[in-house]
C-alpha cells in the first residue's frame, strides 16, 4: 500500500480556484502594511524597494498599488469614467456618487498622520465600486456605492459627493 493511499479522492491543501497571491501582488501588500515601522525586514527585494519607495514618495507608492491591484483584479468591473450601467446582480444597482480626493490628503491619511475631511460626507454603508488616479492633477476619484444615495439614471454621469475641502490643497 502507497503512503498516499488514504488521500485518494480527497482533496488537501486549499479548495478549488482558490489562488495565492504572485510574489509580486505579496510584496507591494507587505510594503503597503510596513510602511511606517522602520524595523520591519522585507521578505524580498523587490518588498523593500517598494518599502522605500513608500517611504520617500508615498503618493507614487500610492498609485502603483492602484496599477498593481487593477492588474491582479481582472475581473469585470464597473467603469471608471462616471458613467452608470446597469448592473441587475449588484446589491445597490446605479446609487452611485463619485468623490474626488487630493493624493496627498489620502496619502496622508494613509500613513495615519491626519484624520481627512473628507471621511465625514461618507455614508455609514458604503462600497467603493471603482476608482480613477489622475496623476496630473495629483487626484484619485472614487466610484462609491450606497443605498443611502438616490439612483442614477441609467446613462448618466454619477454626482460629485459633496465634502467640506476648506484648508485643503
Amino acid at each position: 500500500m502507497s503512503s498516499v493511499a488514504h488521500l485518494q479522492d480527497r482533496r488537501t491543501g486549499r479548495p478549488r480556484g482558490a489562488r495565492s497571491a504572485p510574489a509580486w501582488l505579496r510584496a507591494a501588500r507587505w510594503a503597503h502594511r510596513n510602511l511606517g515601522k522602520p524595523e520591519a525586514v522585507p521578505p524580498s527585494a523587490l518588498a523593500g524597494r517598494l518599502l522605500a519607495l513608500g517611504q520617500e514618495h508615498p503618493d507614487r507608492l500610492a498609485v502603483c498599488l492602484d496599477k498593481l491591484e487593477a492588474t491582479w483584479e481582472l475581473r469585470a468591473a464597473p467603469s471608471n469614467t462616471g458613467v452608470v450601467q446597469d448592473d441587475h446582480d449588484d446589491a445597490w444597482p446605479r446609487r452611485v456618487k463619485t468623490l474626488t480626493v487630493p493624493l496627498k490628503q489620502l496619502v496622508l491619511w494613509m500613513a495615519g498622520q491626519a484624520e481627512p475631511l473628507w471621511m465625514a460626507s461618507l455614508p455609514a454603508a458604503f462600497e467603493v465600486a471603482g476608482c480613477e488616479v489622475n496623476t496630473k492633477r495629483r487626484q484619485i476619484t472614487l466610484t462609491i456605492r450606497s443605498r443611502a444615495f438616490e439612483p442614477v439614471p441609467e446613462g448618466s454621469l454619477a454626482p460629485e459627493l459633496e465634502w467640506d475641502r476648506c484648508g485643503v490643497g
